[in-house]
């Protein structure tokens, strides 16, 4: 199935959408969806592959995306091809989950290189304090 947002508008909520409605299918599901991606005040694309899919995969929720094509903000012309795999879902004890290493992304289109050093700056601060960095 291909879906063209047609406007800059995120392919990762309507993915989000997506996999709630993928799930409950008995057989393999692959879309390919055309729009926006990384927008203001919305889930980015490696959010997604990094946390969500991540966490759905340990719930036994098999999902393989592949960006095709990446555009920031306001750009539009983002492609990103997803296939659901059947399963059923298993549920997770948030309370037991274990982890070893933090690690994150940081986003910063049109702005100065000097606000991504800022960004990275405060984010060690902030785990340092906690006692979980560097």
């Amino acid at each position: 199935m291909r879906v063209n947002i047609g406007t800059t508008e995120s392919i990762v909520l309507v993915l989000q959408a997506f996999l709630i409605a993928a799930f409950h299918s008995t057989d393999l599901v692959e879309i390919s969806i055309h729009g926006g991606i990384d927008l203001p005040r919305a889930h980015s694309v490696d959010y997604l592959q990094q946390i969500t899919l991540p966490l759905l995969s340990s719930m036994e929720y098999q999902v393989k995306l592949i960006l095709v094509r990446k555009r920031n903000y306001p750009r539009r012309g983002g492609l990103v091809k997803i296939k659901t795999f059947p399963g059923k879902l298993r549920s997770l004890d948030f309370l037991e989950l274990e982890f070893s290493t933090i690690k994150g992304i940081s986003h910063a289109v049109n702005v100065s290189y000097h606000v991504v050093i800022r960004q990275a700056q405060a984010a060690r601060k902030i785990l340092k304090k906690a006692g979980s960095c560097c």
